[in-house]
């Protein structure tokens, strides 16, 4: 079966395809963001590598194989060094700031589509359907030279404005039927560029003022640390204070006490004061009578 011999391909020789990709370009932040989606893949097995311009990315570790190799859209450049990627169910989001916008009007266009030569026998065909067209338009000639021929005389500056205001008619046909559609499509592409600038201007005091709101809101916070350790500084020192009056006093108590048992032992120690001793003299008289005096 040498008919079925083109149809077979060895399993190398496959071409792995692209998964579903969608490029966002957020000019008001500024950022790149890419949606790929992979379904069944886990974030392990994928191969991520961005460059400034291009980015690659496989599965070839998965079950599901994929390759995408892309350059980013209408000449915009990336910085790869702040990428980052996470995976949101079985969508991988990359987002990259932008260093190199181009604007709307600066956009190239697509390359145009090359005509390919029709073949001999088309050729061939279409010479008769040629000249049937040239006869034809020959026989309207004729007609329409007849016609004028019997119409009636114009003055001559009649015809002569008539033929002015043809030509100029024809002039702007010709030449106009693009002009005004460029003029149009300028005017959109300046509209939207000062869009754009306008809100990233509006994108940009929005960031200023919130940053001078925390600023704000940081040094009141500090301030008030402040006074909270101030007013804390205060309570340590009357504290102190306290601490140390409380203490002389019970150390005066002390040495009080003390000086109070000091003297109790002194006084118990020395023997008290005997009385005077009553002088008693006797007599011969008053032994014998049992009397002294």
């Amino acid at each position: 079966m040498a008919w079925s011999a083109p149809l077979m391909k060895a399993k190398g020789e496959e071409p792995t395809p692209a998964p579903p990709t969608k490029f966002r370009c957020n000019r008001a932040r500024m950022m790149l963001s890419i949606r790929v989606t992979l379904h069944h893949i886990a974030a392990a097995q994928i191969n991520l590598t961005t460059t400034p311009t291009t980015i690659k990315l496989d599965t070839l570790k998965a079950r599901r194989k994929f390759k995408l190799h892309r350059v980013y859209p209408r000449g915009v450049e990336c910085d790869d060094t702040q990428t980052t990627a996470k995976m949101e169910g079985e969508m991988l989001v990359v987002e990259m700031p932008i260093t190199k916008l181009p604007p709307i009007g600066e956009i190239e266009p697509a390359p145009a589509i090359p005509v390919q030569p029709a073949a001999k026998g088309a050729r061939d065909a279409e010479q008769p359907a040629k000249k049937r067209k040239r006869g034809s338009d020959a026989g309207a000639d004729d007609v329409a030279g007849s016609s004028a021929a019997n119409a009636p005389k114009k003055p001559k500056k009649a015809a002569a404005s008539e033929s002015a205001s043809g030509s100029g008619g024809a002039g702007s046909d010709s030449q106009g039927g693009a002009a005004p559609s460029n003029e149009r499509m300028q005017q959109l592409l300046e509209d939207a560029a000062r869009t754009a600038d306008r809100r990233r201007e509006q994108s940009l005091g929005k960031m200023h003022r919130f940053q001078q709101s925390e600023e704000e809101q940081n040094r009141k916070a500090a301030e008030r640390q402040q006074e909270r350790e101030q007013q804390k500084q205060k309570l340590l020192n009357t504290f102190r204070k306290q601490q140390a009056a409380s203490r002389a006093e019970k150390h005066a108590e002390q040495k009080k006490n003390k000086a109070r048992k000091a003297s109790d032992a002194t006084l118990a120690s020395t023997p008290a004061a005997s009385a005077p001793m009553k002088r008693v003299s006797f007599s011969s008289d008053a032994v014998e009578s049992g009397k002294s005096r």
